[in-house]
């Protein structure tokens, strides 16, 4: 029966009787860790000059066609109008005197077209920010595609939460989660021409409430800071009782480093003046000496040369320095507007007092950036397929594509075995062969996790078949996302899990104090990298001040969001989404038989109902149509799918 194939838009010529056989198929769920597209067999282009200009010239001297290379578009119809494929790949090769063509179809077009991309290929400015307290309670709006929720990420986390009180928390260990049914509508959006998936899995709350972790522990410190001023050696000595200049640290001309050009400025010897609008920190360190234990403070736009009790914009750095002449290091973070002037001033309780001889101060001004959090950096690591596979191995799920559109409808495995039941006795021809091996599994199906201790399996789950045939054991789904520690810890009042995005690195340091050698232990954080986590997220509804230590900024919200990890381990997942595959792997039966199957009935097949075959005595999957040629009887493969009462 003749065919019509058009390539690009134009149809081609083929041979009369030109013989092209069909394999259709969606999801081998004999093997779930593949996802299938149909295709056909190879067939022949005759050389016409027709095809030649068609495939630009291709195999001829000096052509430079770029057919073997691209996506070639290619539909196929049946003389009485039938479509087989509609707008699917064609791959073209050279056959000697003839083109050789092969026809792919299904979800090959949305693979093809993730092919090779990472999700930094995304575009995620959306969820690029700077991390300062702000942001941090900005991400708890219902909305927002990212969000900081409460964990134990393995860092320093420091918090404050009794009866009845707020939770003050700082921030600077804690990492965003990017909303998962964000991404994957996102990866829809751009790689599927603005086609969504749709399903009923994704309006519930195991997919809408589906986090995936920042990859890795990212603070504030000193790779965030900008060095503008440095003095060093600051001689204090007088007494500003006398002379009210000398109630302020003086910033000698010709002393004062300024190592980023129009950055600050110093007036009068005494102010610093900043250019850009900005949390700014000033470092002070070296020994003091006075009669008295002097107030340190910063003066934020002073008037010059006035005393202490008449600047009213100030910020304490310590209160009552010991004037013992120890070595002392200090810092204060404020925030300055551009324009604004800094200070550093003395004072005794707007008291007269006198510095001694010998006293030397270094001082040091900082900008402190704020965190820039780089979701497309971050992501440069994890394929949009990988992905996309994580969110199908977690949900069971089986994607169909829609002939005429670029429309995916998802199914369960429970949706798919209790589908629509058609009745195709009629179309039986006979009994092939009947298999009672379930294809690539074993006996103990493994769905394993990624651990920071390469030894650990407690997340893991798996799938029991009982047939004393199979292998004995197989890892089946091998997921690129970390489980959390073990143990739980307690956070803020509530036990969390600990999803490390720090290693803890604890040293002993020696530091020698008026004689006496003092041993100290120094917990130093490590940041971790490609650390990937799914977590959900349970309310809190206490009133939370998130802080920065680095910044001293505040900022603060009734209610946040705690993590939470319920039916994310293998074991859960496999319970709540795999039991439905029993009603094919328990006593399987895989049938192959030839049905005899019209051109409309292959054109408009549908892989999402189930077929009753009365000489079979049973309802049936429709794994795979094998080589269709229309005309002819067809070999099919089934899947027996029992009652859910008898499974």
């Amino acid at each position: 029966m003749s065919l019509i194939l058009y390539i690009n838009g134009q149809q081609a010529d083929l041979e009369p009787g030109t013989v092209i056989a069909q394999t259709r198929q969606v999801n081998d769920l004999n093997s779930l860790e593949n996802r299938q597209a149909s295709y056909t067999n190879k067939f022949s282009l005759p050389k016409t000059a027709h095809n030649v200009r068609l495939m630009g010239y291709l195999t001829l001297p000096g052509n430079e066609s770029n057919i073997p290379y691209q996506k070639n578009e290619c539909s196929l119809y049946s003389a009485s109008g039938e479509c087989f494929v509609y707008k699917g790949w064609a791959m073209i090769t050279d056959g000697g005197d003839s083109y050789d063509a092969v026809i792919y179809d299904g979800i090959i077009s949305l693979y093809k077209a993730i092919e090779n991309k990472n999700l930094s290929d995304l575009e995620l400015s959306a969820i690029d920010h700077t991390k300062n307290p702000q942001t941090v309670v900005n991400s708890w709006a219902a909305t927002s595609p990212y969000r900081y929720i409460f964990a134990d990420y393995n860092g320093n986390h420091n918090y404050l939460a009794v009866a009845d009180t707020p939770v003050i928390a700082e921030m600077e260990y804690l990492v965003p989660s990017v909303n998962v049914k964000w991404l994957w509508n996102k990866i829809f959006s751009v790689y599927n021409n603005g086609e969504p998936a749709t399903g009923a899995i994704f309006d519930s709350d195991d997919f809408t409430n589906l986090w995936m972790t920042f990859p890795k522990g990212a603070t504030s410190g000193e790779e965030q800071e900008t060095e503008l001023l440095v003095c060093n050696d600051i001689l204090i000595n007088g007494s500003p009782l006398n002379d009210r200049y000398l109630y302020y640290l003086p910033l000698p001309a010709g002393t004062v480093q300024m190592p980023v050009a129009d950055a600050v400025s110093v007036t009068g010897n005494r102010h610093i003046k900043v250019n850009t609008s900005g949390n700014y920190r000033i470092e002070l360190s070296g020994t003091l000496r006075a009669n008295k234990t002097v107030n340190i403070s910063i003066g934020i736009n002073a008037p010059n040369a006035t005393r202490p009790q008449n600047i009213t914009n100030r910020s304490i750095i310590k209160e009552a320095h010991p004037n013992n002449g120890e070595e002392f290091n200090y810092g204060r973070t404020v925030k300055l507007n551009a324009g604004d002037t800094a200070c550093v001033f003395f004072d005794y309780n707007n008291a007269s007092f006198d510095f001694h001889n010998n006293g030397k101060v270094n001082l040091r001004l900082v900008r402190i950036e704020d965190t820039v959090i780089n979701f497309t950096d971050a992501f440069s690591d994890f394929s949009i397929r990988d992905f996309l596979n994580e969110v199908v191995y977690r949900f069971g799920l089986t994607l169909f594509k829609s002939k005429y559109s670029n429309t995916y409808t998802c199914l369960t495995l429970a949706e798919l075995f209790n589908s629509q039941v058609l009745n195709w006795s009629s179309k039986f021809v006979r009994q092939v062969s009947e298999n009672y091996i379930t294809g690539n599994y074993a006996q103990r199906n493994w769905f394993t996790h990624t651990y920071n201790d390469k030894d650990a399996s407690y997340d893991d789950g798996y799938y029991d078949i009982t047939n004393a045939h199979l292998p004995e054991s197989k890892t089946l789904i091998k997921s690129k996302i970390y489980s959390p520690e073990y143990a739980m810890t307690l956070f803020a009042k509530k036990f969390v899990n600990r999803y490390k995005m720090w290693d803890k690195e604890v040293t002993q340091e020696q530091e020698e104090v008026n004689g006496e050698t003092i041993t100290r232990t120094v917990t130093n954080y490590k940041p971790l990298d490609k650390r990937y986590y799914f977590m959900r997220t349970v309310y809190d509804s206490r009133l939370f001040f998130v802080t920065s230590m680095v910044t001293q900024q505040i900022a603060d919200q009734r209610g946040a969001w705690f993590e939470n990890y319920s039916g994310l381990s293998f074991k859960d997942v496999v319970q709540k989404y795999y039991g439905p595959l029993n009603r094919i792997t328990h006593n399987s039966r895989v049938i192959t038989a030839e049905l005899w199957l019209s051109e409309a009935d292959v054109s408009k097949f549908d892989f999402k109902k189930r077929y009753y075959i009365e000489q079979l005595s049973g309802t049936f999957l429709i794994n795979k149509i094998n080589n269709y040629i229309p005309g002819k009887p067809v070999q099919c493969e089934f899947l027996r799918v029992l009652p859910e009462n008898e499974r």
